[in-house]
């Protein structure tokens, strides 16, 4: 009840005051009186339209935000197709001769065939993209055995992408770069490539550096690989590099 009586006290004085023949003394004398209570009320007022207004804007502010996810996610599907575009169209014509494989099996070896088994031969690359996935080991009537790359028995010689050479080997199932020279830095995720041979072309992925794991002692260098993840499962075998 006191409340109510105050609000409406203020409110018939707040009234008076506005009614007043406005002199310089009455004005100043209302507005340094009241201030103190009429100040809070006012920002008060504020604060609640404020709030209001937001309230009501709400729905166009949802409504802005679903436009712009979906801007958001036109924008990443034209910059997946133009990365897309800008790969290379066709891995196949790098190489003199390439055939098709389709994975049949995997153990300690892949199993791969193929509608022509002719002119496959022992020691050629099998890969995806420019990645190296292995070797081929035989060749039966119906199947092509291939060595993965992390095969013990996979020996091959690579260079760094700084130019350095070295030979890649498998110990203790770990894949290494040996005969590195010892005056370079080796830095982490540069790439390991493929020497050219008879059989193997020149500059196939087998992975990247991990870390240097011998001593600066040591006469030569060696350094662990990370071999690269495939990117698809598009194999191909190539028959002339």
């Amino acid at each position: 009840m006191s409340s109510a009586f105050i609000s409406l006290f203020l409110s018939l004085l707040l009234f008076a005051s506005s009614n007043v023949k406005k002199t310089s003394f009455v004005t100043n004398f209302f507005q340094a009186v009241f201030y103190p209570l009429t100040s809070p009320l006012a920002i008060s007022h504020q604060k609640v339209d404020g709030a209001m207004k937001f309230l009501k804007d709400l729905p166009s502010i949802y409504d802005q935000n679903q436009n712009l996810s979906t801007e958001n996610q036109k924008l990443k599907l034209a910059l997946k197709k133009y990365t897309d575009d800008q790969q290379v169209p066709d891995i196949t014509t790098s190489f003199s001769k390439t055939i098709p494989l389709r994975l049949v099996g995997e153990s300690d070896q892949l199993l791969f065939t193929s509608k022509d088994l002719s002119g496959i031969g022992i020691g050629q690359p099998v890969i995806i993209e420019r990645q190296i996935i292995g070797l081929v080991r035989e060749v039966t009537s119906r199947l092509i055995k291939v060595l993965p790359i992390t095969d013990p028995n996979t020996k091959l010689p690579v260079q760094l992408e700084t130019g350095l050479k070295g030979n890649y080997v498998v110990e203790k199932n770990s894949p290494i770069v040996t005969s590195l020279s010892n005056d370079a830095i080796y830095s982490p995720n540069t790439l390991v490539l493929t020497l050219p041979t008879d059989l193997i072309p020149e500059n196939l992925i087998i992975g990247e550096i991990e870390r240097v794991i011998s001593s600066s002692a040591d006469p030569f260098q060696k350094v662990k690989v990370k071999i690269s993840k495939p990117t698809s499962s598009n194999y191909l075998l190539i028959l002339k590099p």
